[in-house]
């Protein structure tokens, strides 16, 4: 393995053999992720156990990270109020622009113009998000009898990992589109289609068609940063150590989920 890695294992200071070797059999797993990984589950593969990484929340000095690879629920609050503020760097707010993850998001000179409108100042976790799901709850039965191998139930506590989360891609130029000040929030659904695409995917281990168009339509292995590639729970997503490499076009998978 490190004969035909030399270049990777010089990159970084402080990256041996040894250190390599570590990374691609070992991770490590924050607690507060441990209810995430009991609802997507664990893999085990030859005699290794592969758990899901998250992407760091914070950075080194403790500053929230508004990265739009790692945008959920929980941090949507905190990540629109950053986009909304001309305080907040201009490059964290282009940056997130150009691979903008919100539907809906109305931009001004890159800085987001309707945060409360996508996130509300005041969310209750119980019953705003208990009368969300239930609005959400009848689109899902539409596409789940489209596609019923792509769209299942609520996630359940324990289950059985999926070989999905090997897959790996960059966010290459991916968005969701603008939406433009004022417009019809029914208007512009009608012609929410993403723009870019992802084309390139690597594995550290071969997946049949259905796991790999799995992985692709949940985006599970984004590439992280390069300062991440030096800690050990990203070693598995590095696209370099990879001996399985395809291309696909994700606007395909789209047409095929949604059509």
């Amino acid at each position: 393995m490190i004969p035909r890695h030399t270049e990777q294992t010089h990159m970084h200071p402080g990256i041996n053999a040894n250190f390599l070797e570590i990374m691609y059999i070992c991770s490590f797993v924050p607690t507060p992720v441990k209810r995430l990984i009991d609802s997507i589950g664990i893999i085990t593969f030859e005699e290794k156990v592969y758990l899901p990484v998250l992407a760091k929340t914070l950075d080194a000095d403790g500053n929230f990270l508004h990265r739009p690879e790692k945008t959920v629920l929980s941090t949507l609050r905190d990540t629109v109020v950053a986009l909304a503020n001309p305080e907040t760097p201009h490059v964290v707010r282009t940056r997130y622009e150009y691979n903008n993850a919100i539907p809906g998001a109305v931009w001004l000179n890159h800085i987001l113009q309707n945060a409360d409108e996508i996130m509300p100042a005041v969310y209750n976790f119980v019953d705003d998000l208990h009368r969300d799901f239930q609005i959400v709850v009848p689109f899902l039965l539409q596409l789940q009898k489209l596609v019923p191998k792509l769209a299942g139930g609520a996630l359940k506590q324990k289950t059985i990992g999926h070989n999905s989360i090997f897959l790996s891609n960059e966010m290459e130029n991916l968005r969701c589109p603008d939406r433009n000040g004022g417009e019809n929030l029914n208007d512009y659904y009608n012609r929410c289609i993403p723009q870019g695409d992802v084309k390139y995917y690597s594995s550290l281990h071969k997946l049949n068609a259905a796991e790999s168009l799995e992985g692709q339509v949940n985006l599970l292995g984004e590439v992280p940063t390069e300062v991440n590639m030096l800690r050990p729970l990203y070693g598995l997503r590095d696209e370099t150590i990879h001996p399985y490499v395809m291309t696909s076009h994700y606007k395909s998978v789209c047409h095929l989920m949604y059509a």
